[in-house]
C-alpha cells in the first residue's frame, strides 16, 4: 500500500495486444487506410488498469510502432508521418501521467481508508489484545510486511508481531533503516508503546512520503490502543465499582434523568421484593414505587416527587428521608432512610442521582414500640376511671399498631366475639391474617393480665392499610395487654382502698357539734392534704355531770398516722372527760395513756370545762395555744401554758377559772392557724387577734379566722387547722342550736 503500487498483470498484456494488433491492421490495409494513431489505444487501456510502470512499457511499444509505421505504409519523411508520431509519443506520455495519478488517487484512497478503519476501532468496546490485532490484520500485508507493536503494561512490556507469510516470524532487528519505520505511540499526552513496520522484501524501502504517513497512521493506531485500554479499565473498574457496590449491605440504585434505574445491587434487589438486580432495573420505576403504600414518618402518604432521587435530579437539596413503606402484595412493613447525590454531567446538570437506601426496621420498631410504650404509662395514669382510661388507651393504638382497637373487659364478656371470648378464658394471644383471595384482613387479640389471670383482652385489626402483624408486633401488643391489666388492677385496687380509707376518715370526723344550753357554738376544719379527710387536729364537744367540755387536740405530724393518733387521743378524752367530768382529769389520762406507747406520740390539747348556768369556765391547757377570749374589742389568752401530752408520765397542769359574762366568745384554736405561711411569713397571734376584734358571736368569729387565713395564706395548707367558738348567750335568751356546727367543708364532695 506504500510505493509499490501493484496493477493488474493482464493490463501491460491487453496494452500490448491492442498495440500490436492495431499495428497488424495498420500494415495489412493500403496506402489510403492509415489508423497508426490508433495504437495509442493501447498505452490508455494500459493506464486505466495497471501501474505507470506498466503503461510505460506499452507506451514505448506503442512509439515503437508508430516510428515503424512508416516503413509499411511508405511514408518516411512526410508530414503526415512526423504528425502521427509526434501524436503516440504524446499520448503515451499522457497515459503514463494518467496511470500515475490513477495510481497516486488509489494510494490516497487506500490510505484514508486504512486511517478511517484505525480510527474505527478507538470507537469500539474491544480489549487491547483484541485492538492489536485488528490493527496489525489492516498494516499486513498492505502497508508493511511486518508489524511489531510495543505496548507498555503494569505487569512489563508486551510485543505482538504479525509476518506477511503465514506464521512467518520476522527477524525485525535485522530489517535495514530503509526499509523500516518505527514510530512512537503516544496519546493523552503520554507515550504508551511503539510499532514498528517493516518491508522484507529485496530492495524494498520506505519513501519520506510514506514515513510521513506512518507517523500519521501510528497517531490513529495510538488513539485506538489508548481508548482500548481505557475502556479495559473502565470495564474493570465498572466491575470492581459493582463488586463492592454488591458487597454493601445498604441497598444502592442509580437512576437517570427520567427517574428510571439503570443499576441496582444485590441488596436494593431483596430490600424491594425481586429476584435480581436485572429484574429490578428492568422493572419501570412507576411499577416498583406502586408497589408499596408508602407513608412519611409524620404518617402522611408519599408522594413520587418528594423522593430524595427525584428532588436532586431536579436541581433541588434533599435532605435524607425516612419511609415506612407496606408490600401491597405480602402486607409487609418495613423502615427506610433514603439519601440521593447527583452525578453531574459536562454542562454541571444532574445526569445521574445515586440512591442509599438503609433500612432502619428494627430499630425503628424499637423506638416507636418504645415511644408507643411510654404513651401508654401515660395514658394509663392519667385517670383512675377504668372504662375512661382503656378508651383512651384504644384510640392511642389507632393508627400506631392497629386500623381499629377494641378493649373488652371480662365482667362485659357476654355475647363478645368468640375469639375474644377464648383469649379470656384461655389468657393466651391469638394471631391470624386473611386466607389467600379474602380482603387483606390482620388480628391479633392479646389478654390484659392481672396476678397471672385474665381480665380483659384488647383486640387489633389492621385491614385498611393493608398491614400484616409480625412477632414482634404480637410481642409489642402483649407488653400494652400487661401494663393495661397491672394497670386496671391498680386502679380497681386503689378504688377499694379509697373506699375504706374514705369509710374509716369518715368515722374520725367530730360529730355535729351539740345543744349546749346558754352557749353558741361554730367550728372550724381543714385537713393538711388532698388525700385525707381528717389529719393530726382535733375538736369534740360533750356534756359530763359538771356541764359541758370543750376539747381542741393537736398531734405531731399529719395525714393518715396523724390520724390514727388523732381517733385514740380524740376518744379517750371524750371518755375520760364523761367518767370523771374533770378536764384536768381527763387531760392526765390521755398523758398517761400516750405515754405508756413506744412509738413517743406527742399531743397538746385544750380542754374547757363549761359550768352548766353558771358564769365561769376551767380552762387547761397541755402544750396548746392559749384560747381566746373576746369581749368587745378586747381580745386576751385564757389559761395557763402546761406541758405536752404524752412526753412524760409525770407531768402536771395547773387550771385556770376565768368568769365568762354573756356576749363573751371564747375561741380554741390549733397552731395552723397562727402557722399559716403568708407572703411576709406567719399568720401569728397578732394578726389572729385583729381578726377577731369585736366578733359578737361564734359563726362571725370563725368566718373572720377563715377569710382571713384565706387571704393571707400563700402556696399549699402547710398544716392541719381546727376552730371551735363558743359564745354564752345572755340569761333571758333561751341557747340556740349551734349554727356553726355540722359535719366540716373538708368532707363535701
Amino acid at each position: 500500500m506504500g510505493g509499490r503500487r501493484p496493477g493488474s498483470p493482464l493490463a501491460p498484456v491487453a496494452g500490448l495486444l491492442l498495440v500490436a494488433g492495431i499495428a497488424a491492421l495498420d500494415a495489412a490495409w493500403d496506402d489510403r487506410r492509415v489508423i497508426t494513431t490508433a495504437i495509442i489505444i493501447g498505452p490508455f487501456v494500459t493506464a486505466l488498469f495497471g501501474t505507470a510502470r506498466q503503461t510505460a512499457l506499452v507506451g514505448a511499444v506503442a512509439v515503437l510502432a508508430a516510428v515503424a509505421s512508416g516503413w509499411w505504409n511508405d511514408i518516411f519523411g512526410s508530414v503526415d508521418y512526423d504528425f502521427r508520431v509526434l501524436i503516440v509519443v504524446v499520448a503515451a506520455i499522457f497515459a503514463v501521467a494518467g496511470a500515475h495519478s490513477r495510481g497516486r488517487l488509489a494510494l490516497d484512497r487506500r490510505r484514508f481508508r486504512l486511517l478511517t478503519a484505525a480510527a474505527e476501532l478507538g470507537d469500539t468496546t474491544a480489549t487491547v489484545d483484541e485492538t492489536v490485532d485488528r490493527l496489525t490484520s489492516l498494516l499486513v500485508p498492505g502497508f508493511a510486511d511486518a508489524c511489531v507493536i510495543d505496548i507498555q503494561r503494569a505487569d512489563g512490556r508486551q510485543r505482538v508481531e504479525v509476518a506477511e507469510e503465514a506464521g512467518a516470524r520476522p527477524d525485525i532487528d535485522g530489517v535495514p533503516p530503509h526499509a523500516r519505520v518505527d514510530v512512537a505511540l503516544r496519546a493523552r499526552r503520554r507515550a504508551f508503546g511503539t510499532m514498528t513496520l517493516a518491508r522484507l522484501g529485496r530492495g524494498a524501502r520506505y519513501t519520506e512520503d510514506e514515513r510521513e504517513f506512518a507517523r500519521v497512521l501510528g497517531g490513529r493506531v495510538a488513539l485506538a490502543l489508548d481508548n482500548a485500554g481505557l475502556f479495559s479499565e473502565i470495564e474493570s473498574l465498572e466491575a470492581r465499582m459493582a463488586a463492592a457496590l454488591g458487597s454493601l449491605a445498604e441497598a444502592i440504585t442509580i437512576q437517570d434523568r427520567d427517574g428510571e434505574l439503570v443499576y441496582a445491587n444485590e441488596a436494593a434487589a431483596r430490600a424491594l421484593g425481586f429476584s435480581s438486580p436485572e429484574e429490578l432495573v428492568e422493572t419501570p420505576g412507576a411499577e416498583i414505587v406502586g408497589a408499596f403504600v408508602s407513608f412519611t414518618e409524620d404518617g402522611a402518604p408519599l408522594r413520587r416527587e418528594d423522593l430524595p432521587g427525584r428532588k436532586v435530579l431536579a436541581g433541588e437539596p434533599a435532605e435524607p428521608l425516612l419511609v415506612r413503606a407496606i408490600n401491597r402484595t405480602t402486607g409487609e412493613e418495613r423502615w427506610r432512610v433514603t439519601k440521593a447525590t447527583a452525578v453531574l454531567d459536562a454542562d454541571g446538570r444532574p445526569s445521574l442521582a445515586v440512591n442509599v437506601i438503609e433500612d432502619v426496621t428494627e430499630s425503628k420498631r424499637a423506638e416507636l414500640a418504645q415511644r408507643l410504650l411510654a404513651e401508654c404509662g401515660v395514658v394509663l395514669s392519667s385517670s383512675l376511671d377504668v372504662r375512661e382510661t382503656l378508651d383512651r388507651l384504644a384510640e392511642l393504638m389507632v393508627p400506631r399498631l392497629a386500623d381499629r382497637c377494641e378493649v373488652t373487659l371480662a365482667e362485659d364478656a357476654d355475647g363478645a366475639d368468640p375469639a375474644t371470648a377464648d383469649v379470656l378464658r384461655l389468657g393466651a394471644s391469638r394471631l391470624s391474617a386473611s386466607a389467600p383471595g379474602e380482603p387483606p384482613r390482620a388480628r391479633m387479640i392479646v389478654p390484659m393480665l392481672a396476678a397471672g389471670r385474665p381480665i380483659g383482652a384488647i383486640d387489633f385489626v389492621a385491614d385498611e392499610s393493608g398491614r400484616r402483624y409480625t412477632p414482634a408486633d404480637l410481642e409489642l401488643a402483649e407488653e400494652v395487654g400487661r401494663r393495661a391489666g397491672a394497670a386496671v388492677e391498680t386502679a380497681r385496687l386503689y378504688a377499694e382502698r379509697s373506699h375504706i380509707a374514705e369509710t374509716l376518715q369518715l368515722s374520725l370526723l367530730p360529730d355535729a357539734l351539740p345543744e349546749v344550753p346558754g352557749y353558741e357554738l361554730a367550728s372550724l376544719y381543714r385537713p393538711a392534704g388532698e388525700e385525707t379527710f381528717v389529719g393530726g387536729d382535733f375538736y369534740d364537744a360533750f356534756a359530763t355531770d359538771n356541764g359541758w367540755m370543750l376539747v381542741v387536740g393537736d398531734v405531731t405530724g399529719r395525714g393518715v398516722e396523724a390520724a390514727a393518733l388523732t381517733a385514740q387521743a380524740r376518744y379517750t378524752m371524750r371518755t375520760a372527760g364523761m367518767l370523771l367530768g374533770d378536764p384536768l382529769a381527763a387531760v392526765d389520762h390521755l398523758n398517761r395513756a400516750l405515754a405508756g406507747r413506744s412509738d413517743l406520740p406527742i399531743c397538746t390539747v385544750a380542754a374547757i370545762q363549761l359550768a352548766e348556768g353558771g358564769d365561769a369556765a376551767t380552762v387547761v391547757c397541755a402544750g396548746h395555744p392559749l384560747p381566746l377570749l373576746v369581749r368587745g374589742e378586747t381580745v386576751r389568752a385564757i389559761g395557763r401554758p402546761g406541758p405536752l401530752v404524752g412526753a412524760w408520765p409525770e407531768s402536771r397542769w395547773t387550771p385556770d377559772t376565768v368568769q365568762v359574762l354573756p356576749g363573751d366568745v371564747i375561741v380554741l384554736f390549733t397552731d395552723g392557724v397562727v402557722d399559716t405561711c403568708g407572703a411576709t411569713g406567719r399568720f401569728g397571734e397578732e394578726r389572729l387577734a385583729d381578726a377577731l376584734a369585736d366578733a359578737t358571736d361564734a359563726p362571725g368569729a370563725v368566718a373572720r379566722i377563715q377569710e382571713a387565713l384565706r387571704g393571707f395564706e400563700r402556696g399549699p395548707q402547710a398544716d392541719d387547722t381546727a376552730v371551735v367558738a363558743v359564745r354564752r348567750l345572755p340569761v333571758a335568751v333561751p341557747g340556740p342550736v349551734g349554727s356553726g356546727g355540722g359535719r366540716p367543708v373538708a368532707r363535701r364532695r
